[in-house]
């Protein structure tokens, strides 16, 4: 059986740690996150915690990781997701927004998501996601 890396914990992790994983206004998955590394601190290892906070092996093993790779920082964010990258640059979505607030079209009291996205040389469907 194969052993996880330990997990040493500074004061001043363990006790951000224990903060993020018993307070009211954090998100569910963020103090699941630091409940996992503060059991991974104590010695337990992946399938422990799985069996404990009723998670898979994989999920604590892939934060165990993360924190160690890169601390409470890497617990507290999502990790950038596959997928294709966006058109609609932001320059783009900024000209969207001060277009609507700041004109108006012609014969029309405000703009639709197609006439909007003719007006940018869009489709409507990059105007309606952003």
């Amino acid at each position: 059986m194969r052993k996880a890396d330990a997990v040493e914990l500074t004061e001043a992790d363990d006790r951000r740690l224990r903060i993020l994983s018993k307070r009211k206004r954090v998100e569910a998955r963020v103090a699941e996150r630091a409940r996992i590394v503060l059991l991974a601190a104590q010695g337990k290892q992946n399938v422990e915690m799985g069996a404990e906070l009723g998670i898979e092996r994989r999920v604590a093993a892939r934060w165990r990781g993360r924190f160690l790779t890169q601390g409470i920082a890497g617990l507290l964010r999502a990790a950038p997701r596959p997928g294709r990258p966006r058109k609609f640059a932001a320059q783009r979505e900024a000209e969207g927004v001060r277009v609507t607030l700041e004109q108006t079209p012609p014969a029309a009291t405000h703009w639709s998501t197609r006439r909007l996205a003719r007006h940018l040389g869009t489709n409507k469907d990059q105007v309606s996601r952003n």
